[in-house]
């Protein structure tokens, strides 16, 4: 059952209108998925604050306590379904290759870790990981792009470092130099050096 609060069930008295009571309703729908029926229910103020339920009213429908809706096309619950089995296999997945990072198993963690969306932070951080460790260079480069984190950063530049791309090693200390989080980290200062060292 799915319950949503709205309305003036929980509102402190001055936010309801004067000549109302305070409601709430009723959403109910049909096992066909073809009707839905909207009840209305409000209160009877008591002198002792509790309060006694009953029907409420729709001036749009005659006053009646209730509205009906019936549909054309029955409602479709499949798009769904289909969500949530997707995302309860992506979780499934992600589990799977955590796992696997755990046990140093990086070739077959990275299998999976490739069937998933690589902009969920939690599978990005396990694919740098991967590849990382995996020593696969260009990979990683490809896949870093721009770095979130020193983490990132600190990899992109060793790999980048390791394809002797030093010109792009370059830009991209130059890019983070005005940002002191990534200027001021080790990573950065070694990178550094070693271009200078090199003449670079």
């Amino acid at each position: 059952m799915q319950i949503f609060g709205c309305g003036s069930l929980n509102a402190s008295q001055k936010y309801i209108p004067t000549g109302e009571t305070r409601q709430y309703s009723l959403i109910e729908i049909d096992r066909s998925l073809s009707k839905l029926t909207y009840h209305i229910r409000k209160t009877l103020e008591q002198p002792l604050r509790l309060p006694i339920w009953m029907a409420g009213n729709i001036s749009q429908n005659n006053n009646n306590s209730y509205l009906e809706v019936h549909f054309k096309i029955p409602i479709s619950h499949e798009r769904k379904d289909a969500n949530m089995t997707s995302k309860s296999e992506m979780l499934k997945k992600l589990a799977e290759a955590d796992d696997l990072v755990i046990i140093k198993d990086y070739h077959n963690a990275l299998q999976r870790l490739k069937e998933l969306d690589p902009n969920d932070p939690f599978v990005r951080r396990l694919t740098i990981e991967c590849l990382s460790q995996l020593e696969m260079d260009d990979e990683c480069i490809k896949f870093i792009k721009k770095p979130k984190n020193i983490t990132e950063f600190t990899l992109l530049s060793e790999a980048l470092w390791r394809k002797k791309e030093y010109h792009n090693l370059r830009k991209l200390l130059k890019e983070f130099s005005q940002n002191s989080d990534y200027s001021t980290s080790e990573a950065f200062k070694r990178m550094k050096r070693k271009l200078n060292d090199r003449g670079e």
